[in-house]
């Protein structure tokens, strides 16, 4: 296995620290140029083979070079007047607008390198954090750990589960092809979601211990939770816009929905079309960096021609317009008990395709059988991608 490197940063984290400068037309133009080394960086890390063997690791490691390439457009494209602390509590938001005349330093460079969400940041997207104002950090340790138990014990289960049914001819509790295919795409989310909160709630506690030990501050605002409570949503649009994480959603919305929006209205059509255009954009963004992610991570698999991922999240683009024009025609959102059933039945019915694609003949890499995990392999966060020499 060839092992990727990480030369791609380097020129991200130039931009990053350009961008905390008071800016110029040159430092303006060099962060552009930036882009081009980063973008081909990044994509020498992409021949064939280079992820063999290691499956979900070698998905997050596409991602990061995905995302990597979208963070440079972003920071190439970004004006510097929209790098402004305004504060957790939007209390710096005045002061803040002086901030783009001096140079941010070197602690804006390293927030802004941690804060993928922007939490605190003028252009930050992060859920409305007026739910925890004046959490103690007390409180904060309190939740992080029971987070932490709760999203291992679920990432280790569904892990288990998935694991069980690559060893029994993808086939999980039932013969029933439609409803085992139903049960291994609810585990795969519940897998996401839980390995994603788990890995976040770790850092978390990373962060704060740190900053106990070196007696340095630490702000639980900075630090809400990743998603919110997905198990709630109401609607197709409600778990991508509010339940779901927005990690990447700045770069989504810069490389998709913006460019999308004013060629729509270049050529005249008209904004409510145009904004609805954008919102395909933005997930055909995040489509392609699942769909190309997932295809580097794959171990030499033979790929189905019709694109799962790309078509389950511009499915999800589609039914995001199609609540939008029903909320415009009737004056009422998509929501309440029928709006949760149509949600939860709409993602597990259109992401089949793709687990399929992700899991089935255990194309996404070895895990060691369940029946074979050590205690240390199960009490061990993310132990289940452990090489079975090794736990």
């Amino acid at each position: 296995m060839t092992i990727p490197d990480i030369k791609f940063i380097v020129p991200i984290l130039i931009q990053l620290r350009l961008i905390c400068f008071r800016d110029s037309r040159l430092i303006s133009l060099v962060r552009k140029l930036l882009i081009l080394p980063t973008i081909w960086l990044a994509l020498s890390n992409t021949h064939r083979g280079n992820f063999d063997g290691i499956g979900p690791i070698g998905f997050v490691w596409a991602v990061t070079l995905f995302v990597g390439c979208l963070k440079s457009v972003d920071l190439g494209f970004t004006h510097r007047h929209s790098i402004r602390y305004i504060g957790t509590h939007g209390q710096r938001s005045e002061e803040s607008k002086l901030d783009t005349s001096t140079d941010l330093g070197w602690s804006a460079f390293f927030d802004l390198l941690t804060n993928l969400r922007g939490v605190g940041w003028a252009w930050g997207y992060t859920w409305d954090i007026r739910d925890i104002r004046g959490i103690s950090q007390a409180h904060f340790l309190r939740h992080t750990l029971t987070d932490i138990v709760k999203h291992h014990f679920l990432s280790t289960f569904s892990v288990a589960l998935l694991a069980h049914a690559m060893d029994n001819n993808d086939i999980l509790f039932t013969q029933s092809i439609f409803l085992s295919d139903v049960a291994q795409t609810l585990l795969l989310g519940a897998a996401a979601w839980s390995g994603l909160s788990l890995g976040y709630s770790l850092v978390s506690l990373l962060v704060y211990t740190y900053s106990r030990i070196t007696h340095s501050h630490f702000d639980p605002l900075r630090w809400p939770p990743l998603l919110n409570d997905p198990l709630k949503m109401h609607s197709v649009r409600d778990f991508w816009s509010n339940r779901w994480h927005s990690l990447f959603k700045r770069q989504f919305l810069l490389c998709g929905y913006t460019p999308v929006v004013k060629v729509c209205r270049w050529v005249g059509i008209r904004d409510d079309m145009a904004r609805l255009l954008g919102v395909q954009g933005a997930f055909l963004v995040s489509a392609l960096m699942h769909e190309w992610s997932i295809r580097n991570a794959l171990n030499h698999s033979i790929h189905p021609a019709t694109l799962p991922s790309i078509a389950f999240f511009q499915a999800s683009a589609a039914a995001v317009a199609l609540e939008t024009t029903i909320q415009h025609l009737s004056g009422r959102r998509v929501g309440g008990a029928l709006g949760a059933l149509w949600a939860w039945s709409f993602l597990l019915l259109t992401g089949i395709p793709m687990m399929r694609h992700w899991l089935h003949g255990g194309t996404l890499g070895y895990v060691v059988p369940p029946q074979l995990w050590s205690l240390k392999r199960i009490v061990t966060p993310f132990g289940f991608l452990a090489p079975a020499d090794n736990l």
